[in-house]
């Protein structure tokens, strides 16, 4: 292979592992713990490059930097050696790289307040220190003015002299980089008024900058001097080396200025081997980044590599810009389409300034052909494609939903006898018969005229792990979770049902009207014990590959149709007791007293030594990250990017900016950033996660966890709603919220899903817009996305929103209470006004959501991750108003409801919109009807009569032998 053509190899393994690592950066685990990865990387890495060293006879320059062969990469910038490097160049370089990976951290740490795009200049600073401070040109030897020399080549003899032209068309390659990198919508998570200074974190954006170029031209001043490749990497490898142990020194120095742990995980347990491969995968790509890089900015220049990734990068920002023209993340095609032409046209005329021929294999004329047609394809696409829509969006998502329904409701209620629903049951459960007394639940609940008979998907997909694990396991799970704090048991045995709480609280008073509804189906049920999780959040939380190995073992039971001891249908005998070692139940007066601790009151200030190594924030989203699937983006590693919208991150749920798939939404794994906007992700529990699997029932729980859900009743009871009509209502979107006593961390200042609605709503500053989807300029029914000012959509809107109360104390509370304000109730029933936002608190669902669905008056506007035993049958846009974690449609969603005609200016222009009032009154009526159909305490009763046969036979012995079976006709 030619000289040329390793030269251009080692540029296209440059590009390639540039492109491969900022395409992976959130994807790897290694930005969880960055100053633990920057130390590993630089160190791995350098023994990689070391290695790299024995390739040396087959990469460029292994003949010595006096090799007198010419590449036309180089063009006539000759390969000039600079000034010989000082002694102190190399520790310099080293204390450059150290303080940039520092100045790196801390710009991360308030990347919300950061401007994008910053780095795009890196190759202008780089063209200015190649032009005028190290090679200088020779003279091109240009052919003589000819009487027929046409334009193009006075153009092209113009171009291929001036420093001047290289150095402004690197600068506005730069800037149509930068605009297009620009494009990207905001995220909620936002830049704190009273702690974050954005102007401090531009300069050190800036600061970043400048040592960037440094460290570029301190490497290409040492390494200049080298005589061979194989030197020259062996001195890059030994920087890299020593790197690594300097910014490990560093940190211990600096380590009495930062939070204890930061950067580092909170065990080494911690690190499994997934990160330690990353850490193999990342360090190996970057050893190829920075070997080929090295090489090039050797036998180049320091600016041409950096010109090429910029090109490269600015071209796919503006791509990816134009081809989501339309989407709501757009919101002008000039915007979209013009850094295309800066870019690509300014690379062009550095090309020419610089006079370098061919470029990675790809000579400079097939670039000025090439460009203009892909450029003017993307301009033609980019123009016809239209970025209005006919009709709102929410018009096709309120019928398509409604349509959806109805099928569901189908397949929900297709028996209508006991033998289609027998048969119904084997098919959706493997062929698995029916539980014993299947007859009487299923006669439970035609008397009770349910119409949901054939899908309980919630109840299946909690028991469906049981069936990996042995019964005599599963019994013994049940007395380890009566052990944990706050978990009250219910027993069944001998047709009767007792719990053990001793205390007279609201949680009594929910455990007897558990009984109470037990009590009229007791007859039918096997003996069994109830561990019922009585603390707010969810309790069971199993690794995924614990998990999916009991899901595979229950799944792969292959059970016959008609088993040998079914029983008959109308001739069931009661089930014996299975629970031999549980003693009969005492009266409830005569039963021993619970020990307190086992039930620790809220806001205890000393927690016990067990529940230490959960105090973390960190800790508990390693533990939470273990619970999703190899591969899956939460699995990979913390969410970085806290400052752009993740549109990767709900394209599986949402459509038009809107929620259309109301299950995916509340995806865990799917959603990576959800662990940076949420408060129940963002502050560890008060009690220790169980990490073994073992059986809890409770209220609620977060996709992920391994809770059963239980259907109880709310606490303090159900008020009944008010019987007022709709249109009496205040027209507006009212909720009032209170900040609980947890632990406020920096994070959950900025990210809690509470905090950022009160911020979004009533803080916005003026650099913030939000988009919103508006009545197209001179159109009727065409709609059009815009960039509406934060603060100019809020008036606009009717938002009745903020903060009552606080049960925090503190110097964290206090500054809390300043940045977001208090706002006392404007009325003691919400359910005065037309549009209701239910938020989730920090550790479970909203307490109103069944008594707003109930009302006809009140249109609940719901955003929740979390799941109870009814939320399967809520459907969106038919029972409430969905309304997404990120808030990314929040004032186009209720503008639909409201209207804006006549409430004042959009971007200068008054918009006709009228209200969609009667969509909104429609869906409070739909809600209240189905609440009446099914979401009534009989439902409650038929869903816990199924729930504990189901149970009842799965911690049997003999459950592989046993099940329900009609009778031969």
């Amino acid at each position: 292979m030619s000289r040329d053509a390793h030269l251009h190899l080692t540029a296209l393994c440059a590009l390639v592992s540039f492109l491969w690592i900022s395409y992976n950066f959130e994807r790897h685990s290694l930005v969880e713990w960055p100053r633990l990865s920057s130390v590993l990387i630089f160190l791995v890495s350098g023994g990689f490059t070391w290695l790299a060293s024995y390739l040396a006879p087959w990469l460029p320059g292994a003949e010595g930097r006096f090799d007198e062969s010419t590449s036309v990469l180089k063009g006539d910038f000759e390969p000039s050696v600079p000034a010989r490097p000082r002694r102190y160049y190399v520790p310099l370089l080293i204390a450059c790289i150290g303080l940039r990976l520092e100045v790196f951290h801390r710009v991360t740490a308030q990347l919300q307040c950061s401007m994008p795009g910053v780095q795009s200049f890196l190759c202008a600073l780089l063209v200015f220190y190649d032009v005028f401070y190290c090679r200088r040109p020779t003279a091109p030897a240009l052919k003589p003015i000819e009487p027929w020399d046409t334009p193009l080549d006075d153009l092209t003899r113009w171009l291929s002299g001036a420093h001047t032209t290289m150095f402004a068309s690197t600068f506005l390659m730069s800037c149509g980089t930068f605009f297009a990198v620009d494009q990207e919508p905001r995220s909620t998570y936002f830049c704190s008024a009273l702690l974050d200074d954005w102007m401090s974190t531009l300069g050190l954006q800036l600061l970043g900058l400048f040592l960037d170029a440094a460290i570029a031209v301190l490497l290409h001043r040492i390494l200049s001097w080298t005589k061979t490749t194989k030197s020259r990497l062996r001195t890059l490898g030994v920087i890299q080396a020593i790197t690594g142990v300097f910014i490990k020194i560093f940190q211990l120095l600096v380590s009495p200025l930062i939070a204890s742990g930061e950067g580092y995980p909170g065990s080494w347990g911690a690190v499994d081997s997934l990160y330690l491969f990353d850490v193999l995968i990342d360090s190996f790509t970057f050893t190829v980044l920075i070997s080929s890089l090295s090489i090039l900015i050797c036998e180049t220049s320091p600016s041409l590599p950096a010109n090429i990734i910029t090109f490269v990068s600015g071209m796919s920002a503006a791509y990816h810009n134009v081809v989501r023209i339309g989407s709501w993340q757009i919101h002008s095609k000039p915007a979209a389409i013009i850094p295309l032409y800066i870019t690509s046209a300014s690379f062009v005329l550095y090309l020419y300034a610089s006079n370098t021929r061919v470029v990675v294999f790809l000579h400079r004329m097939a670039l000025v052909v090439m460009l203009p047609l892909f450029i003017a394809g993307l301009t033609l696409y980019g123009l016809i494609k239209s970025d209005t829509v006919k009709d709102h969006p929410l018009e096709q998502m309120i019928y398509e939903n409604r349509i959806a329904a109805d099928r569901w409701l189908r397949e929900a209620s297709t028996s209508d006898s006991l033998h289609i629903a027998v048969e119904v049951y084997q098919e959706r459960h493997y062929g698995r018969d029916p539980p014993p007394n299947f007859d009487k639940w299923y006669q439970f609940a035609k008397d009770r005229k349910s119409v949901i008979i054939d899908h309980f998907e919630q109840m299946e997909s909690d028991i469906l792990p049981f069936w990996g694990v042995r019964p005599e396991t599963i019994r013994q799970g049940c007395e380890r979770a009566a052990t944990e704090p706050r978990m009250a048991v219910i027993t069944i045995e001998n047709n009767k049902a007792v719990h053990n709480y001793q205390w007279d609280d609201d949680h009594r008073k929910v455990l007897d009207e558990t009984i109470n509804m037990i009590h009229n189906f007791v007859e039918h049920l096997s003996d069994m014990k109830i561990p019922i999780n009585l603390a707010e959040h969810p309790r069971v939380l199993t690794p995924w590959s614990d998990l999916s190995r009991y899901m595979r073992a229950g799944k792969s039971k292959k059970f016959k149709l008609l088993s040998a001891r079914s029983e008959e249908m109308g001739d069931a005998p009661a089930p014996p007791p299975v629970i031999e070692e549980a003693k009969g139940p005492q009266a409830p007066e005569e039963q021993p007293p619970v020990k307190e601790e086992n039930f620790i009151p809220m806001g205890v200030a000393d927690a016990p030594t067990s529940l230490q190594a959960y105090a973390s924030t960190k800790a508990f989203r390693e533990l939470e990250s273990s619970i999703c699937w190899v591969g899956s983006p939460s699995r990979s590693g913390l969410h970085w990017n806290v400052r752009d919208f993740c549109s990767s991150c709900v394209k599986l749920h949402s459509d038009k900016q809107f929620i259309w798939s109301w299950a995916e939404s509340k995806s865990f794994c799917d959603q990576q950033d959800l662990s940076r906007l949420h408060g129940f992700h963002l502050a560890p529990p008060q009690i220790a996660p169980i990490r073994d699997f073992v059986p809890v029932f409770g209220r609620s729980k977060v996709e992920g966890f391994n809770d059963i859900l239980l259907p109880l009743v709310p606490l303090g009871g159900d008020q009944p709603p008010p019987t007022k009509d709709f249109r009496q209502n205040k027209d507006e979107l009212y909720w009032r919220g209170k900040i609980e006593d947890r632990p406020v961390t920096d994070e959950s200042l900025r990210g809690s899903h509470k905090h950022r609605l009160v911020h979004l709503v009533n803080n916005a500053t003026a650099a913030e817009d939000v988009t919103m989807l508006v009545l197209a300029p001179g159109q009727k029914n065409w709609y059009g996305y815009e960039a509406v000012p934060a603060r100019e959509a809020n008036k606009l809107l009717p938002f009745n929103i903020g903060i009552s109360d606080y049960e925090c104390h503190g110097a964290a509370c206090d500054v809390v209470r300043a940045e977001l304000g208090q706002r006392p109730a404007a009325s003691p029933e919400p359910l005065e006004h037309r549009y209701v936002f239910l938020i989730d608190s920090d550790t479970g669902p909203p307490p109103e959501i069944l008594r707003t669905i109930r009302s006809a008056s009140s249109v609940p506007f719901l955003t929740s991750i979390f799941g109870e035993w009814y939320s399967e049958r809520l459907r969106p846009w038919l029972h409430f108003v969905p309304v997404d974690l990120r808030y990314q449609a929040l004032h186009s969603t209720l503008a639909y409801f409201v209207g804006l005609k006549d409430r004042g200016l959009v971007n200068g222009r008054k918009v006709e919109m009228e209200s969609r009032w009667q969509d909104g009154e429609w869906i409070a009526t739909q809600g209240k009807k189905w609440a009446e159909r099914a979401l009534r305490r009989e439902d409650m009763e038929i869903y816990l009569f199924r729930l504990l046969l189901e149970w009842g036979r799965v911690v049997r012995d003999d459950r592989d032998t046993i099940g329900f079976r009609l009778g031969k006709s």
